[in-house]
């Protein structure tokens, strides 16, 4: 038996996962005292892998799954378990856990290599777009300094 302290905590959990998952974001669905996570869809499984630049057979030893499963899962005849989409998510958003995953299951130093050219593509996206805000931001100043000076040119009009 739950005390009533738990059931309040366990019912925020609750509202809290609803409220993330009614928002759309990646929220777990509770299972009784087991979180499951979202299955992913074959397309964002084939993405992830090809990002990740692995085989079949090489995305299958790194998530412990055989090549066969890997294939029903590109196919969609079987929905990628959410554990193994967790995995893949991770591994295809964070640079740091793509690394470590590579290279405890790969046990190559040269997927790391590999990994270190995806990197390379990611911080070239990364300084494109702050290039871009750092334009977006010069553009505002300049816009800015603009209506101050109109705004002064009026009011000393009006003063005249």
């Amino acid at each position: 038996m739950h005390t009533g302290k738990q059931n309040e905590k366990l019912s925020e959990m609750v509202k809290r996962v609803e409220k993330d998952r009614s928002e759309g974001k990646v929220a777990p669905k509770i299972t009784g005292r087991y979180i499951k996570y979202h299955p992913m869809p074959k397309e964002e499984f084939i993405e992830a892998r090809k990002k990740l630049n692995l085989s079949q057979h090489e995305i299958a030893q790194v998530i412990g799954a055989s090549v066969r499963a890997v294939q029903t899962y590109e196919q969609g005849i079987v929905e990628v378990p959410g554990p193994i989409a967790r995995t893949m998510r991770l591994m295809k958003d964070n640079l740091i856990f793509r690394a470590i995953m590579l290279e405890d299951f790969m046990g190559d130093s040269s997927r790391i290599t590999s990994f270190l050219k995806i990197a390379e593509k990611d911080i070239a996206v990364l300084r494109a777009k702050v290039k871009e805000l750092n334009e977006v931001e010069v553009h505002f100043k300049k816009t800015m300094e603009m209506a101050q000076n109109d705004i002064s040119q009026k009011a000393i009009s009006l003063h005249v």
